[in-house]
């Protein structure tokens, strides 16, 4: 009796644990997406406050600069933190593009995003 009482129980706990492995999986999945973009968002702000100064200068210099610096430039940089996948060079084009970026937004972006890990870096080969 004993037997089918342990085995009735190792079922209930596998019912248990396959019910529940889903849910779990998806839960510490979340959490290590969240933990990445908490990461990323923190290297982004640094790096935004450190070159104030910078951006300051390009708000003058450009048609409606606080509205496309202060709104559309920083919300490109949160949305990607979020997303966390490589950009390519055909998805920034079309982005600046579409956002109206000059060239120096765009190069500001590429530097953010090369800085937070989403840009791929050239790596120049050297000739032997």
């Amino acid at each position: 009796m004993s037997k089918i009482c342990l085995h009735l129980l190792f079922l209930f706990f596998g019912f248990l644990i396959g019910f529940y492995y889903k849910k779990i999986i998806h839960y510490l999945d979340h959490q290590y997406k969240q933990y990445l973009f908490k990461k990323r968002i923190t290297k982004a702000v640094k790096k935004w406050n450190k070159d104030l100064i910078y951006i300051q200068s390009q708000t003058l210099l450009t048609e409606n600069g606080e509205f496309k610096w202060g709104q559309l430039v920083w919300q490109e940089i949160d949305m990607y933190c979020r997303l966390g996948k490589i950009v390519d060079n055909e998805e920034l084009d079309w982005l600046c593009q579409r956002r109206g970026f000059n060239v120096e937004m765009r190069m500001y972006l590429v530097c953010m995003l090369q800085h937070i890990g989403l840009y791929p870096s050239l790596k120049i080969k050297e000739v032997s």
